[in-house]
């Protein structure tokens, strides 16, 4: 590129956009390492009543885009919390809690530490919702999703495993401290009566399943033993906690 043309190219634009120049001086022009010639055109501005129109625009633009990003960072946590929480009682979901449990179960594999789980089911759920309707029965999962909150520690994990199922994942315990837990929550929930919509109260109770973690776990096997102990606790009786024995291949 020469000077020349440079020249040449500044009067082609001015002719295109004689409204938008402000003078008519010739371009700037730069020697560079005596190789390329870079050409500094002239100013180029919009009218004022123009440039206040752009800058509106602009303004209101600028504004749609905040505003959708702010609804696209609304949806997306909202979708994060559908893909990890359950719904109805926010609690974790059963692929997120479930998710929790193998994480786990690889770390006490590789740290040797303990691990117990507990599973809760709630007792005659079925006949609540039959006999007072599905409205109160989803004010019952809430209200034990409440309860069970209040009952483990920071440290501990707990989920909707389904229906009216729950997961508890408690690191660094064993089976007597999962158990003492287990106990805990039941007579919490035992004592808390539950409302219905026409202000009368009914028994709450829940069976709890505790196992605890042993060498050849895996989530499967773990859970299986919990759910055991978890129909046991139905079969004798409901309201009450218990521990899965010990594993033929560890008592060995």
């Amino acid at each position: 590129m020469n000077i020349d043309h440079c020249y040449s190219r500044a009067a082609y634009i001015r002719k295109q956009v004689p409204k938008y120049r402000r003078d008519s001086k010739p371009p700037h022009t730069t020697f560079v390492k005596g190789l390329v010639y870079y050409c500094y055109m002239p100013e180029y501005a919009l009218p004022d009543n123009d440039r206040h129109d752009v800058y509106a625009a602009l303004t209101r633009l600028n504004s749609r885009f905040l505003t959708m990003q702010r609804e696209l960072e609304r949806k997306n946590l909202e979708l994060e919390r559908l893909a990890y929480y359950d719904a109805l009682t926010s609690l974790l979901n059963r692929h997120a809690i479930m998710d929790k449990l193998g994480e786990w179960l690889a770390h006490v594999k590789r740290y040797g530490t303990k691990l117990s789980i507990a599973m809760l089911d709630i007792d005659h759920f079925k006949h609540v919702n039959d006999t007072r309707g599905h409205c109160v029965g989803d004010r019952v999962l809430c209200d034990v999703a409440r309860i069970l909150r209040g009952s483990i520690r920071q440290t501990d994990y707990l989920g909707r495993y389904g229906g009216e199922e729950f997961l508890v994942i408690l690191p660094g315990t064993d089976a007597v401290g999962a158990a003492i837990m287990g106990e805990r929550i039941r007579a919490g929930l035992a004592e808390t009566p539950a409302v219905d919509p026409t202000g009368g109260t009914f028994s709450l109770t829940v069976s709890v399943g505790i196992t605890e973690r042993y060498e050849s776990d895996d989530d499967d096997s773990i859970i299986s033993r919990a759910d055991a102990a978890l129909y046991l606790a139905k079969e004798m009786g409901r309201n009450r906690v218990e521990v899965a024995p010990l594993p033929l291949s560890s008592q060995a």
